[in-house]
């Protein structure tokens, strides 16, 4: 309740009877905008110029938003349509908005609206050619569709669903007997969740789900073995020996960090490891360097460990990598034992780098890239969360690990363009004799920054760099992806379930096929036969072929057409049908709809213009018409004259 003074009440009460419920539409707006006004006099009630701000601050309101409203619409598109080069700038700026997205006609879910920042001539272009997808998961705040998706190397979407959970992790393309499947975590926002595996049909082949009484499987790691396994990371909540940690004043509650390997076929346990196992005798390769808590879920328990990847090397010991510890530790799976620890407080190896190659923070993503050659890599975010800044922007990075004599050096660092830092995620994915020369080349997902990355592996490079979201909010996670990878070029997939989707607005027809990688081009058919619409080729008549654009084609149809039935065929690069969209029919087009916002751009205009060339007048008009009586009754004993005044005269 406000507490008003008793003039004010008084003038208050006695002018609502004479508006209220009174007027026509224009009456209605002016008594909505004065009533805006008295609230905020009423909130301040501080003398005459706070009375001329509850005026002004519902007009600058107005008159700023339709400016910014009319710059968007109108001068945004003029500016980039003559300045190509500056929408990248804008993009970044969030212009646009905090996530981008391509809305379709023919598909119900939105993709990402990428934008690339370095593309350099010829090799990104061969590289797009030359297949290798990008195989990522989309979530976070501004995500209206979360799930995996797959898009090509500029961003275009190739593939997405969102029927497998609240939102999807660690998407990637592996090898099961022979055959490629699409792997990848989802679940719900507490992180209880299971691994899936589509085949080549985008079918559900498998499903991996944790072993065990209170056992969950987490998003983070769902690792495919040549021995027919999948390795995993569980948690779940269990009571620790901390005594002997410098962290035994949290509490005896962890999250703790599982690992288990599970055969694939009969979802039976084969080798497990618990973190919490290791952590009371205050094992130098399990301390936590932290002495404030992480916690995790809605039991606010302290998630100690962290852990974010594990890999199996020659002999079948475990590559794990442990975030909130910084460290990489080598687990012997016949004993269970720590072999050794890279990082953190681990002191096993010789920095031959002068600290450059033990001090990554936060990392993501332990892989050996070259375990004969010792040639080991990761994602170094050289941060932990938003709350501890060890290093000035985030790496990728490739180490010389010699085990038998305990060295460590730094060989090489990649990062993007203006130096990103990533606060959470990312993933590094080292691509040997990839391309048409067969260079070596690193692909790095940037995690919580909404960038992807290609890069020279000998030279560090930065040849390709594509963001699907803006950089200005890039730390508040609005869009995301956890892991993000190049698929294999030989990876071929075909939906079984379901043909290319065309439908009919506007006098023209969009098509496009989820998941359709083979499409290398669209013909639009018809058939004059409406009783008979068969697949032969003897019933359809090629209109015209176009080349597939993006996810979504379109097509304008032929004028008239009456009883003409319409489909549109799918063509690989060899130009054979592949499938057959639905049939439809033409309808008539509308200009309205495409010039929409060109309209409402300019209808920004109005305000603008009134308020900048009328602003007194407008000040006197919105405080002198009868059914704003009683709000310029209020505002009138100290008003100026001629403003903001009951017998101001009308403009």
């Amino acid at each position: 309740m406000f507490n008003l003074d008793d003039k004010v009440g008084q003038r208050a009460s006695a002018a609502l009877p004479q508006y209220s419920g009174a007027g026509d539409v224009q009456d209605s707006s002016c008594s909505l905008y004065g009533c805006l006004s008295v609230m905020l006099f009423a909130l301040s009630h501080k003398g005459r110029r706070v009375r001329l701000a509850a005026i002004w601050i519902p007009t600058v309101v107005v008159i700023g938003a339709a400016l910014l409203l009319f710059l968007r619409l109108i001068c945004v598109p003029i500016l980039v349509y003559f300045r190509p080069g500056l929408d990248v700038f804008i993009y970044d700026l969030a212009v646009y908005g905090v996530y981008p997205q391509r809305h379709y006609r023919s598909f119900h879910l939105a993709s990402p609206s990428p934008r690339t920042l370095v593309w350099k001539a010829g090799v990104c272009q061969q590289e797009s050619s030359d297949g290798g997808l990008v195989i990522m998961d989309l979530h976070g705040a501004g995500v209206s569709d979360s799930g995996p998706a797959v898009l090509d190397l500029k961003g275009n979407l190739v593939w997405t669903n969102d029927t497998f959970g609240g939102h999807a992790m660690n998407v990637k393309v592996q090898t099961y007997e022979g055959q490629e499947h699409l792997t990848f975590w989802a679940g719900d926002d507490e992180d209880h969740g299971n691994c899936y595996m589509l085949d080549s049909g985008f079918n559900l082949a498998y499903t991996i789900s944790a072993v065990g009484d209170n056992l969950w499987d987490d998003p983070h790691q769902c690792k495919i073995t040549e021995d027919g396994t999948a390795l995993i990371i569980a948690f779940n909540f269990t009571e620790a020996d901390l005594s002997s940690t410098h962290v035994a004043h949290l509490g005896s509650f962890i999250v703790d960090a599982v690992i288990q390997e599970i055969d694939i076929e009969s979802g039976e346990l084969v080798f497990e490891w618990r973190a919490s196992d290791h952590v009371a005798d205050n094992n130098e390769y399990l301390k936590s360097t932290f002495d404030a808590p992480f916690v995790r879920h809605s039991k606010k328990y302290h998630d100690y460990f962290h852990m974010n990847s594990v890999d199996k090397d020659s002999n079948g010991n475990l590559l794990v990598s442990i975030r909130h510890t910084h460290s990489i530790i080598n687990i012997d799976t016949k004993t269970g034992q720590i072999l050794w620890g890279f990082g953190g407080t681990s002191r096993d190896f010789e920095d031959l780098s002068g600290g450059l190659a033990s001090n990554f923070h936060g990392q993501h993503d332990a892989r050996w890239v070259d375990e004969g050659k010792g040639l080991l890599s990761l994602f170094d975010n050289v941060i932990a969360e938003h709350h501890w800044h060890d290093g000035p922007h985030s790496l990728g990075k490739v180490f010389h690990l010699d085990v038998a004599n305990r060295t460590a050096e730094l060989m090489h660092t990649y990062h993007t363009l203006r130096k990103a830092k990533s606060t959470s995620q990312g993933s590094f994915q080292y691509l040997p004799n990839h391309g048409s020369n067969d260079e070596d080349r690193v692909f790095i997902g940037w995690g919580s920054v909404p960038t992807y990355t290609l890069h020279d592996a000998d030279t560090e490079e930065l040849l390709c760099e594509t963001h699907y979201g803006p950089s200005l909010f890039q730390y508040y996670e609005f869009t995301k992806s956890y892991r993000i990878f190049r698929a294999p070029p030989e990876w071929k997939a075909r939906p079984e379930a379901w043909d290319p989707s065309a439908v009919v607005t506007g006098g023209r027809a969009y098509v496009s096929w989820n998941g359709g990688m083979e499409v290398r081009s669209w013909v639009l058919q018809r058939s004059e036969n409406v009783m008979s619409r068969g697949e032969s080729s003897a019933d359809w008549a090629d209109i015209t072929t176009t080349k597939r654009d993006g996810f979504e084609t379109a097509f304008e149809l032929p004028a008239g057409g009456k009883n003409t039935v319409y489909r549109i065929a799918a063509l690989d690069a060899s130009e054979t049908v592949i499938r057959y969209s639905n049939t439809f029919e033409s309808t008539s087009g509308s200009w309205m709809l495409p010039m929409l916002p060109v309209v409402i751009g300019l209808a920004a205009l109005v305000p603008i213009l009134v308020g900048v060339r009328r602003r007194r007048q407008v000040l006197s008009w919105v405080t002198s018409r009868r059914s704003c009586g009683a709000y310029a009754q209020i505002l009138s004993d100290e008003a100026p004259e001629g403003v903001g005044r009951a017998d101001a005269p009308s403009p």
